[in-house]
């Protein structure tokens, strides 16, 4: 007598799931090359993005709902998938070419001398800050002691170009700062080294 066929049961719907987090060697095995979510996972991994931009596209992906999405078939699903994958491939390619360029400042200096300076959009400005200090009528400057000023705006150094929205030959001025002065107490006791063995 032929045994029985035993049932086969579909994985219980999870409305959590989220195919951004998919488990790469789960998805060869079911499909045998990587998924386009992967695809595009791996295109906003390797550009050159802060975390918190990476983050706010794959959640607002994540967080896109389609209407009538429960009743698309299959090929709608993957061909929707494709159409939005090579869309955000494109704005990626964007972005990281907006901050892959180089623009000119030009620096004003508190003497009144001005010089220009060849930055890239993804500098930081704590980069240009230590760029400035090289220069010859500059040097002996500590770290900390060089300021750029765009218009009345004090520049974060942690901040980039790409974050002001600076263009080809924006003005930026330069403000020197006095070194921090040691305490009485760091001067009458300098620091104790611990002796080598």
């Amino acid at each position: 007598m032929q045994g029985r066929m035993q049932p086969v049961y579909a994985p219980p719907y999870n409305p959590d799931y989220d195919p951004w987090h998919e488990d790469s060697d789960e998805s060869e095995f079911l499909y045998g090359e990587p998924s386009e979510f992967q695809r595009v996972q791996a295109a906003l991994q390797t550009a050159v993005l802060d975390s918190a931009e990476a983050s706010d596209i794959a959640n607002a992906l994540t967080r896109t709902q389609l209407p009538g999405l429960e009743s698309m078939s299959v090929s709608a699903l993957e061909a929707h998938i494709a159409d939005r994958a090579a869309e955000l491939r494109m704005l990626v390619t964007q972005l990281e070419r907006l901050k892959s360029a180089e623009i000119t400042l030009d620096l004003l200096l508190p003497s009144g001398r001005s010089f220009t300076q060849v930055v890239k959009m993804r500098s930081r400005i704590s980069v240009i800050c230590k760029a400035i200090r090289r220069r010859e009528e500059l040097k002996g400057l500590q770290d900390g002691q060089v300021k750029l000023v765009l218009g009345t705006l004090e520049m974060q150094e942690d901040k980039t170009v790409f974050d002001y929205g600076l263009a080809d030959g924006d003005s930026l001025t330069v403000v020197l700062q006095a070194a921090p002065q040691l305490s009485r107490w760091s001067q009458l006791w300098p620091p104790v080294r611990p002796r080598l063995p």
